[in-house]
């Protein structure tokens, strides 16, 4: 929207303002390659953020910056290896494995936008070894699943997700969304009964 536009190029001129006077400020240069991101200035973003990383090498929150960027200049594998080296960088932080996982997390949704459904499946599959009820990576299996022809193994995982509200809203008003959706299809689908015979 026109509100939500002005709103990022605000932004973007406050921290470029701010820089004036914290130009070795690493965080700021984050947000403001975020900003620059949402106004689709990229190079400038990607400026921003290469160089909050120079600055700050551990601060590692710039890597999954960066592959958000790169995602959105349409540079997927460029996107890919930057989340994944994000995820590595988190995953050997102290009390960063839940990064590591938002992550992994992160790429599996990737990869069913991007049609890629069985690396999709199989990086579900990963999260779930390690959280058997993690409601978005079941939503991903399910949809990978209904996507590939196999709507008949997306329900158990669509319910299971959809009943932890509390836990992740979104995913599970994603996964009632798309069971309500199957059930339609399923009664679409289903053969009109056959009128009863008279009896004689």
């Amino acid at each position: 929207s026109i509100g939500m536009a002005r709103a990022a190029f605000e932004a973007a001129v406050r921290y470029a303002k701010a820089l004036e006077e914290w130009s070795d400020n690493a965080h700021v240069w984050r947000l403001y390659a975020r900003a620059l991101s949402d106004i689709r200035d990229y190079g400038r973003a990607t400026q921003a953020v290469e160089r909050a990383l120079a600055l700050e090498p551990a601060g590692i929150e710039g890597l999954r910056i960066l592959a958000e960027i790169q995602r959105r200049q349409g540079r997927i594998g460029e996107a890919y290896a930057a989340l994944g080296r994000y995820a590595g960088a988190a995953q050997a932080a102290p009390d960063g494995a839940h990064l590591a996982l938002e992550a992994r997390a992160q790429g599996a949704l990737w990869l069913l936008e991007d049609g890629n459904l069985s690396a999709a499946r199989e990086a579900a599959q990963s999260l779930l070894k390690e959280d058997p009820d993690d409601p978005l990576a079941l939503w991903v299996r399910a949809s990978a699943a209904v996507r590939s022809g196999r709507a008949a193994e997306a329900p158990a995982d669509l319910k299971a997700a959809a009943a932890q509200r509390r836990r992740a809203p979104f995913a599970a008003a994603a996964a009632e969304a798309l069971l309500t959706e199957l059930s339609r299809e399923t009664g679409r689908a289903a053969p009109e009964p056959r009128p009863a015979s008279p009896g004689r």
